[in-house]
Formats: C-alpha cells, sequence, structure tokens
C-alpha cells in the first residue's frame, strides 16, 4: 500500500495475442470527498474526481470503474433532512440511502456528459461475491461495460446490506470489486493525503506512513483487531481493503480525495 507498494503479483490484465493490454483502475470515492461538513455536496471534488476519470480513459487501453458512498448523504439533502438517521434506525437510514442513491448517480451521469462519457450503476450486496452464478454474472457485466466504454460505478445495496450502513465505507468492497475484475491499481479517496501511525484528525502528532509491504499490511491489521488507535478515523476498514488488494498484486495507494490530480 503507498505512497506506493511495490510489491506486485502477476497482472492478470496481459494479453499474449497481440492485443493492447488493458489498464485497468478502481477509484473508491468516500463520503467525506463527496459530501462537505455541512452536508452539502461538494461539487469541487466531484468536478475534479471526473475531470480526473475523464483523462484517464483518454489513454489508450486504460479503463476506470467507480467505487462510491454518499448515498445516505444525498438522501438526506434530496429529503431535507437535518441530520443523518441514528446507528438504531436501520430501515430509516436504508429507505434514506435509496432515495439518496437515484440523486447521487444522476449528478455522476450529469457531470460525465458534459466529456460525452456514459456511466452504469451497479448496486451489489458481499453476498454477490459468495454466489458462483450472481459473481460471474457481475464480473461478465462489467467486463462488457468497459469493453463498450462505459463506466461502471458501484455502490453496496443500502436497501438490503445491513453491514455497509454499519461499518465501513465501501472500502471492503472496493477491493472486491479490484481483485475481481482483475484491476492494476486501487485508489481510496479518502479526507487524508495517506495513511498515518494515528488518525490525524485527533492526534497531531500523527507520522505519515508512504508506503507499506504485503507483511506491514499483515502485521497491521492484526494490530486492528484488537483495542488500539488503528481502530479509529475509519483506517481499519482501509487497512483490511489494502490487504485484500496488495495480496492479489493489486497495488493499492490512500489519497486525498480534494486533490484527485495525486491519480
Amino acid at each position: 500500500m503507498s505512497g506506493s507498494d511495490h510489491e506486485h503479483g502477476s497482472h492478470h490484465n496481459h494479453r499474449d495475442d497481440g492485443e493492447e493490454k488493458r489498464h485497468l483502475i478502481v477509484l473508491k470515492v468516500g463520503t467525506s470527498t463527496l459530501m462537505k461538513p455541512c452536508h452539502t455536496v461538494n461539487m469541487a471534488n466531484m468536478g475534479g474526481l471526473v475531470d480526473l476519470v475523464a483523462s484517464i480513459m483518454r489513454l489508450p487501453g486504460y479503463q476506470v470503474i467507480i467505487v462510491t458512498s454518499a448515498a445516505v448523504g444525498f438522501g438526506c439533502l434530496k429529503l431535507n433532512l437535518a441530520t443523518r438517521p441514528r446507528s438504531d434506525q436501520l430501515s430509516l437510514k436504508q429507505a434514506v440511502a435509496a432515495a439518496g442513491q437515484s440523486l447521487l448517480i444522476r449528478l455522476y451521469e450529469d457531470l460525465f456528459n458534459a466529456y460525452n462519457l456514459k456511466v452504469a450503476q451497479i448496486l451489489l450486496s458481499r453476498s454477490d461475491f459468495s454466489a458462483k452464478d450472481r459473481f460471474r454474472n457481475f464480473r461478465n457485466a462489467a467486463n462488457e461495460l468497459l469493453n463498450m466504454g462505459v463506466i461502471p460505478i458501484i455502490n453496496e445495496n443500502d436497501c438490503i446490506c445491513v453491514d455497509e450502513l454499519r461499518f465501513g465505507d465501501n472500502d471492503t468492497l472496493s477491493a472486491l470489486v479490484a481483485v475481481s475484475c482483475n484491476a492494476d491499481k486501487l485508489f481510496l479517496l479518502t479526507d487524508v493525503d495517506c495513511l498515518y501511525d494515528k488518525n490525524p484528525h485527533e492526534f497531531p502528532d500523527a507520522k505519515p506512513i508512504r508506503e507499506l509491504t504485503s507483511v506491514d499490511l499483515a502485521k497491521l491489521d492484526v494490530e486492528v483487531a484488537g483495542d488500539s488507535q488503528w481502530g479509529t478515523g475509519g483506517m481499519a476498514t482501509k487497512l483490511v481493503a489494502a490487504r485484500t488488494a496488495v495480496a492479489a498484486g493489486i497495488e493499492c495507494i490512500l489519497t486525498h480525495g480534494a486533490k484527485p490530480n495525486k491519480v
């Protein structure tokens, strides 16, 4: 994980039949990137993200999948809710997410239309990755979209997925998507510019960690499981996602969502 984790596994996207090599990038975009603290849409960040993806798509052989969060936040905005539903209001949170998802994907579609790029919505649950037929259907559909030059925009199906609404911010989902689709790189766009030894928003003395090997990630994953500072600030799920990706030979990079040009 980086910074850059340079311990690559074999690249699954290499072709030996003379065809152009595919370079697949998965971008995971967190709620903190898409929404302002005042619970309005961060159009500067969204516009920067879309401009970045459009630039990548112009490169020969490059394809992009976006794994997005913020359905609940967009739902609160759409329904004029002053506060997010509490964690114990699961059915309300699921309903708000359903309302917000349509607004979220519409905004993505409007922004990408300006670049003459098409998007497609895919909603997944974790069980889709363990059910053989559903997993194969997802992977085949995603590959067809990519081959047509369409950008798949993936979110977890909040109406039926309990865990995603209680834990994490689609970090695990993005890693599973990256592995399933044989991505080359996974970028986790968040509200910090790299990994830290503790939550930089709470600890001023937090030290940046620019690069980790798969061995380092395994050690940190153990530490996260215990009662440590790694369990705060949303870093725990990012470490698990990074470990999943790196184990499959996919480079994983954590970077600030407000600075997408670093991708």
